[in-house]
């Protein structure tokens, strides 16, 4: 089964080509409830990576201690290049002390596009975008650099490679 939450469809888009790698069902995180999983030994969330959360992901922390038998595999998507940093930020801040060691959580490439962005995100991206000009251009890593020279238009950096240790995961090639 895989669950997901997505705000600006890049988690969708992996959740679709998983669910046709996996022939699984997939349903959103808004929609499920613990009866909709309770007949599935392996359960995928993917989830947006936002200000070090993953979207919807409360529903499994909340459900953990009736769904720990279960394999549970986590995927959050993020804009970083930088995907071992954002794996340790985001377990940290998100995987409960029971879940670590036993919930593994992989981060995928996801997409910007600021014509589809609310206010509350395009001033958040704006904000950022400002701090890091003001930083020695010498000093901007591979991330600044794309995130300025994409600021105000879209990129996607979604690629289906980054499914790879997911279905490793689980045994699928």
């Amino acid at each position: 089964m895989i669950v997901y939450k997505t705000k600006y469809q890049s988690t969708k888009k992996y959740a679709e080509r998983l669910s046709q790698k996996l022939d699984a069902p997939m349903l959103e995180a808004d929609k499920i409830k613990l009866r909709d999983i309770k007949d599935y030994d392996t359960v995928v969330y993917l989830g947006g990576a936002y200000i070090g959360s993953i979207l919807g992901f409360n529903f499994i922390k909340k459900n953990y201690t009736l769904i720990k038998d279960k394999k549970i595999i986590v995927g959050a998507v993020a804009l970083t290049s930088k995907l071992y940093e954002a794996k340790q930020r985001l377990a940290q801040h998100n995987l409960t002390e029971e879940m670590k060691g036993k919930v593994p959580l992989y981060v995928l490439r996801g997409a910007v596009d600021y014509s589809k962005m609310n206010f509350i995100d395009r001033f958040l991206m704006s904000l950022l975008v400002k701090m890091e000009k003001k930083k020695d251009e010498k000093d901007w890593d591979e991330d600044t650099k794309a995130l300025i020279e994409s600021y105000g238009k879209s990129a996607d950096f979604t690629d289906e490679k980054y499914l790879e240790p997911i279905l490793k995961e689980l045994n699928v090639q």
